[in-house]
């Protein structure tokens, strides 16, 4: 530290770290003081209403299976499923107060993607008429919502369609508030149903819980596969400017 006289090096170095010790633990000091009156004033009869935990995936992109070679122990969705029970069941029931608790989990999109897992999907869809694996998959961990991102339009409208429709009657609703879908009649249809909507509410632990979700503007175009031309999200699914 400058503007301290010492012996030798040694000597100030010690007197810095002393210092920086001393400044840090009156830091420490002042900012845990509220902390503590928060909790003297709430007392032990005082409880929390409601204790919410939000589980949130994000791109996803049809990492099915794990990594491979010196990362098997990697990614994979039935590591992924068994992490989420694991912390479902910890967010879930009540606390050792009695407080109620509960688990909401979502995703922010961009859950399937080019490449060899994606492609096994839509081959096994063309030949037999099955739902990709990605929707079989994700059905499984059950979502309360799901938002659409603008890689779920590098195929078109159809595919993500027939993903959304591939969930069966296990179908988490997929929430865009910001996408107008009346160009498009299977994606229609499915607004028309309900799977498609702006917003939802889910409940838990008898507590009515809002979920709102909103596709992202910043990127008006997905890079499709070779065998397909680009395509523009906002073409045909035009954003509400008065939402």
């Amino acid at each position: 530290m400058r503007g301290i006289a010492t012996g030798d090096k040694l000597g100030q170095r010690i007197l810095s770290v002393a210092v920086a010790a001393m400044l840090l633990a009156g830091v420490m000091a002042t900012a845990g003081a509220p902390e503590a009156d928060a909790k003297k004033k709430r007392g032990k009869k005082d409880k929390v209403a409601y204790w919410l935990t939000v589980l949130h995936s994000n791109d996803g992109e049809s990492r099915l299976i794990d990594a491979g070679g010196e990362l098997s122990d990697f990614g994979g969705i039935a590591r992924f499923a068994t992490k989420v029970d694991e912390l479902r069941d910890q967010g879930t029931g009540r606390t050792r107060k009695g407080e109620p608790k509960g688990t909401v989990l979502v995703s922010s999109g961009d859950n399937f993607l080019a490449g060899p897992e994606f492609n096994a999907s839509l081959q096994r869809n063309e030949e037999k008429d099955d739902p990709y694996y990605d929707s079989v998959g994700l059905s499984l961990i059950d979502f309360d919502a799901m938002t659409i991102g603008n890689h779920e339009f590098d195929f078109g409208p159809d595919v993500l369609a027939e993903f959304i429709e591939g969930f069966g009657t296990d179908t988490p609703k997929f929430l865009s508030a910001n996408l107008d879908f009346s160009g498009e009649p299977r994606l229609a249809a499915l607004e028309d149903d309900g799977l498609i909507t702006g917003s939802t509410i889910v409940r838990k632990e008898r507590r009515r819980i809002g979920i709102v979700g909103a596709t992202t503007s910043c990127c008006p175009r997905s890079r499709a596969p070779a065998t397909s031309r680009w395509r523009t999200s906002s073409r045909r699914c035009e954003p509400r400017s008065t939402r």
